[in-house]
């Protein structure tokens, strides 16, 4: 772990889904990407898992995991995960925090060279891997990134602590993932995107995500979205 040293202190909330109730091999991938550039996973499906799964974990630095069927989508994960690393103190010795989600394949080859890149813009106080226009400006839910000032913010707290249930996973996009982005910037914090929007206006669909080659290609995505694999 000596290279932790050299890197902020930084935790990662990883949202999960089965209705199989099995930790897909994916999945570990993604795991051992974030522990690449964390300190430690908070690791939260909103589904059952049997014993026999969570064994796929040893090897892994997970805190904690809690699996069991919430119906909150991975915005109630999001939350859970946030409230037991509050109360557990570790947002007081956190510099950055992560909310990622089971919605993509990542990291293609490694995590590192983003976070490099995003540590060098210094003024801003949220990112994440990509934004979307549809409705309004944001960044994309499926990978967030916060610094100190956000992660101890009683106002992002309360954010976070209004996630309730809705009966269809649109309501949360409406709801969490398209007002986030402008709520924090209300209140003042900067952000940005790793994927740089401005540069993809020849692509006309708002969710750059649907050229996957493209980003991969020339703009280093980590990501790739496993709804490339069933819809247009």
């Amino acid at each position: 772990f000596g290279y932790y040293l050299f890197f902020p202190k930084r935790y990662a909330v990883f949202a999960g889904y089965n209705p199989k109730g099995i930790i897909e091999p994916y999945v570990i991938t993604y795991l051992e990407g974030l522990s690449e550039v964390s300190d430690g996973i908070v690791y939260i499906t909103d589904s059952p898992l049997p014993k026999e799964e969570l064994k796929k974990l040893s090897h892994l630095p997970i805190l904690y995991h809690y699996h069991n069927r919430h119906n909150e989508y991975d915005w109630g994960s999001y939350k859970r995960g946030y409230h037991w690393l509050k109360i557990k103190g570790y947002l007081k010795k956190a510099d950055e925090l992560i909310f990622a989600n089971d919605s993509t394949y990542a990291p293609i080859t490694s995590f590192k060279p983003m976070f490099e890149e995003m540590s060098k813009h210094k003024d801003i106080d949220f990112w994440g891997n990509s934004q979307n226009t549809f409705f309004n400006t944001h960044l994309q839910s499926y990978f967030l990134v916060f610094r100190k000032n956000i992660i101890n913010s009683p106002k992002f707290e309360r954010f976070l602590h209004s996630v309730t249930k809705f009966p269809d996973h649109s309501l949360y996009i409406l709801k969490y993932e398209i007002t986030l982005t402008p709520y924090l910037e209300s209140l003042g914090y900067k952000w940005k995107s790793y994927i740089p929007y401005e540069k993809l206006s020849h692509l006309p669909m708002p969710d750059k995500n649907s050229y996957p080659l493209t980003l991969i290609k020339d703009y280093n995505n980590q990501f790739l979205k496993k709804r490339t694999f069933t819809d247009k």
